[in-house]
């Protein structure tokens, strides 16, 4: 058992960046990676632990679609992601597709082909009600004077392509995305500008 009585399932469990010896093991769930070496994937797991500490990551299966379609919904939830800023090529990980997809997959999957949320209020729910609730007063909506972070997207056409075999592949229909006023994405491709920074409430 896991944690509160929540019991942990191996098949569950991706490995997505692990060094070496057990870099084989990548991409693998913690049941498949132990039964390659003839061992309990809970023993497998701790021992991980014990040899790479915070260093080995994995990706967890334990939400369903119902479950993230609820949240949504909610007319008191918000868009945001833990995802990190990752560049596309990372050679022997398999960071979770997060990073790459969440806001596209939202308007690409949850407005445009299910309708669970109108154009306007998913937006709001990625852009203001986040940047309201974080006490992020220069940014989070269009006006003069405010910090232009500015994303420019195709609505008919916008989706991410990020899965979870394959997360590091950028999604359909982001045409301009500006952080600070400096074009990162234009014509659909990363420029080189680094603009971003930490923010704080004001």
């Amino acid at each position: 058992m896991g944690f509160w009585g929540i019991p942990w399932f191996w098949d569950r469990v991706l490995l997505s960046k692990v060094a070496e010896p057990e870099a084989w093991s990548v991409g693998l769930t913690i049941e498949q990676a132990a039964g390659r070496v003839g061992k309990d994937p809970a023993e497998w797991a701790l021992q991980l632990c014990v040899d790479h500490g915070n260093s080995a990551r994995v990706v967890l299966f334990y939400r369903t679609e119902d479950d993230m379609k609820t949240f949504l919904a909610h007319p008191l939830s918000m868009v945001g992601s833990d995802g990190s800023a990752i560049p596309f090529d990372t050679p022997g990980e398999q960071p979770h597709p997060r990073s790459y997809g969440t806001y596209p997959r939202v308007l690409g999957r949850y407005v445009r082909e299910q309708g669970l949320l109108s154009l306007p209020e998913a937006i709001r729910k990625c852009t203001s009600a986040v940047a309201e609730r974080l006490q992020l007063t220069d940014r989070g909506i269009l006006r003069a004077g405010l910090t232009a972070d500015v994303t420019v997207f195709d609505p008919e056409t916008i989706i991410d392509n990020a899965t979870f075999a394959e997360p590091a592949t950028p999604p359909d229909g982001v045409n301009y995305v500006l952080v600070g006023g400096q074009l990162v994405v234009e014509d659909g491709e990363q420029t080189e500008a680094r603009p971003g920074r930490v923010l704080r409430r004001r």
